[in-house]
């Protein structure tokens, strides 16, 4: 299984055991010790969070300030920025790259309207090229996540073949936090596709509330969606995951 602050890469499993301390664990020893690794911006001052799944061993990762903190709704800060630095990380050849502020940076007008963030990072076979994708939620954060209708969001596209983004049309979809989410939300790639759970824009649909798996399709860069197995119980608290190649809920 994949989970939010851990992944896997080359026979290794990589892991935010603390905000900030990225420690892995070779599969192939016997003693299967946690190895603090040598990662960008490591400082006193700084943390750095894995933001979702490994692709191909390369990562999403944000920097953030120790005494700030990354970007929460109900921060006193109202921090303009959700990061200090959003980058692409690959661990074994140490390479990393810096993405555009754009894509970690508010519009200062629009900040504190602000409710959630959902990152996904995917590999495009067709181009040879990374994706990253980030929405933003816009809308009155004192609603109860379950209960709200009206709301607007931002949705960009970066290429790392590129070196630039794009917005493309909103999202027909609201991404809900799952178990081990934050404020933050990160996606799960997975067959050519980034996933996360939510629920069709009750604007457009009657079964507002059904949850469903949504995806984005970074070769089309269109969303879809998959139905929950007859099975699920959307009451009890779940996480989405890969299990021996397939997405799983548990």
């Amino acid at each position: 299984m994949i989970y939010n602050d851990d992944t896997t890469y080359l026979g290794k499993s990589i892991r935010n055991i603390h905000p900030g301390e990225i420690f892995s664990v070779d599969f192939d020893t016997t003693n299967n010790e946690a190895v603090e690794m040598d990662y960008p911006y490591k400082s006193c001052l700084s943390r750095v969070t894995i933001l979702g799944s490994s692709c191909n061993g390369i990562f999403l990762v944000g920097v953030y300030l120790r005494d700030v903190g990354p970007w929460h709704p109900y921060s006193i800060q109202r921090n303009s920025a959700v990061f200090e630095v959003l980058a692409l990380w690959n661990p074994s050849t140490r390479e990393f790259k810096e993405l555009p502020d754009f894509l970690w940076k508010f519009m200062k007008d629009r900040r504190t309207y602000c409710g959630k963030i959902v990152y996904g990072l995917g590999y495009d076979s067709s181009m040879d090229d990374y994706k990253v994708i980030r929405i933003l939620y816009y809308y009155n954060i004192l609603q109860d996540e379950d209960k709200i209708k009206d709301y607007e969001s931002d949705v960009h596209v970066y290429s790392m073949r590129t070196n630039s983004y794009k917005r493309i049309p909103d999202i027909p979809y609201f991404i809900i936090r799952t178990l081990n989410q934050r404020p933050i939300i990160n996606g799960i790639f997975l067959n050519g596709a980034v996933h996360w759970v939510g629920r069709r824009d009750p604007k457009t649909t009657t079964s507002e509330f059904s949850l469903r798996i949504v995806s984005f399709n970074v070769v089309n860069e269109e969303f879809e969606e998959i139905l929950m197995p007859d099975s699920f119980d959307s009451t009890t608290p779940f996480e989405l995951g890969v299990f021996e190649g397939c997405l799983c809920i548990y």
